[in-house]
């Protein structure tokens, strides 16, 4: 079945997908933990932070190395439509090959819970109605005809999602017997605005398990003039960040700080730091309001924890008692351990031959378990059934 093929009616072997969607959105989501929690870790002390080396640091996971090879986890089931034709030859070393080609046009990722639900589908709805919106505009009401409305918007992307997720429970029956979840990329591209045809490419894989332990970061100052505009979420950032991809390296994730040291946003995450109970996030205009992110906003206003309308500052770096980045497909994950880029490492030296520190121990705040596990529990109840009307 691998290669280009055509979807007709295959909705028999999605049933067992779809039956469970209704038995298990019944089920409270108290009851059943939708991920599993990741591993807590007590609190220490803020002060006298030091750099490790992965070689026996302290309070560091036990196989450090498969840790940081987690960002580089292999999909093995990765399914991409395009306009209605179903694609299960790409691999997964071109995929990102596969978006960044495209040229006009918005771009969402989201998650799945019990295989068909879609978390925060209205949020991502908007997300590309923001872009497509912008594009339609300056086109003179010509690029992207069709979808001029939030609504037609919704309904264009579900028709697509849906299509797509039974053409991957079609060819991979037996994920609707395992306990995975699926990640959803949407894109809708057009390679001339002068024209009102575009393309609808809808990306679906096997969602990753999450990190079983506090991830390695890094944080660097953002490079001048890289995504100046950063609340509309288009093809042109996925291609920006590229080269800055490419220096994240083996670390999970890549944070960008202000030239005045404010930790901001990641390459593909939201980033928050914890001090004295209180959680710091930047509120800046380029911020993306990712769809996790506003979870975590609910949980700290229903939890009565504090919020700061401002990024943590590396300039104060010690007296940070956790932080943690939040996606689609990570959800909550606390950091433990950072590596400081010179633009940011103040005294801290670097070491030899690179322009990071070594990976300095951050403790993991019990604040940042109290919203992981409210963010979990409300998956469910912040998501959209994709089932055809035949199902």
């Amino acid at each position: 079945m691998a290669g280009r093929w055509m979807f007709t009616a295959v909705r028999a072997a999605c049933r067992t997908c779809t039956q469970s969607i209704s038995t298990s959105t019944a089920a409270s989501t108290a009851s059943s933990p939708l991920t599993a929690v990741i591993g807590r870790k007590t609190t220490a002390a803020a002060t006298g932070r030091r750099a490790v080396s992965w070689a026996g640091c302290a309070g560091a996971p036990q196989n450090h190395h498969q840790q940081l090879q987690r960002r580089h986890h292999s999909t093995d089931k990765m399914l991409v439509v395009t306009n209605g034709f179903g694609d299960t030859s790409v691999p997964e070393s071109a995929k990102k090959e596969v978006l960044q080609d495209l040229v006009h046009g918005p771009y969402t990722t989201a998650r799945t819970v019990n295989k068909r639900n879609l978390v925060e589908f209205p949020m991502h709805v908007e997300r590309i109605h923001a872009v497509v919106s912008k594009l339609h505009e300056q086109s003179g009401g010509v690029a992207f005809a069709g979808l001029d409305s939030v609504e037609a918007c919704k309904q264009h992307l579900q028709a697509a999602i849906v299509e797509a997720l039974d053409m991957f429970e079609h060819h991979y029956p037996e994920t609707c017997q395992d306990d995975t979840e699926r990640r959803v990329t949407v894109v809708l591209s057009t390679n001339d605005l002068a024209t009102p045809a575009f393309n609808t490419k809808v990306l679906v894989e096997t969602l990753p398990a999450p990190p079983k332990h506090p991830v390695l970061v890094k944080i660097r100052q953002r490079p001048p003039g890289l995504r100046e505009e950063k609340a509309l979420k288009s093809l042109q950032w996925m291609r920006s960040r590229k080269t800055l991809e490419e220096e994240q390296g083996d670390a999970h994730e890549l944070l960008l700080c202000t030239a005045g040291g404010e930790m901001f946003e990641g390459l593909q995450t939201n980033c928050y730091g914890v001090i004295d109970g209180q959680v710091y996030t930047s509120f800046l205009p380029e911020v993306l309001p990712g769809t996790i992110r506003m979870r975590v906003m609910e949980a700290c206003g229903t939890l009565g924890i504090g919020v700061r309308r401002e990024g943590p500052n590396v300039s104060c770096f010690d007296d940070w008692t956790g932080a943690f980045i939040t996606s689609t497909s990570r959800l909550v994950v606390p950091i433990g351990f950072v590596q400081l880029h010179r633009s940011v490492a103040g005294d801290r030296p670097c070491q030899e031959g690179s322009d990071y520190t070594a990976p300095i121990e951050l403790p993991v705040d019990d604040t940042i378990h109290s919203i992981a596990d409210f963010v979990q529990q409300r998956l469910l109840q912040n998501s959209t059934p994709m089932v055809t009307q035949a199902q």
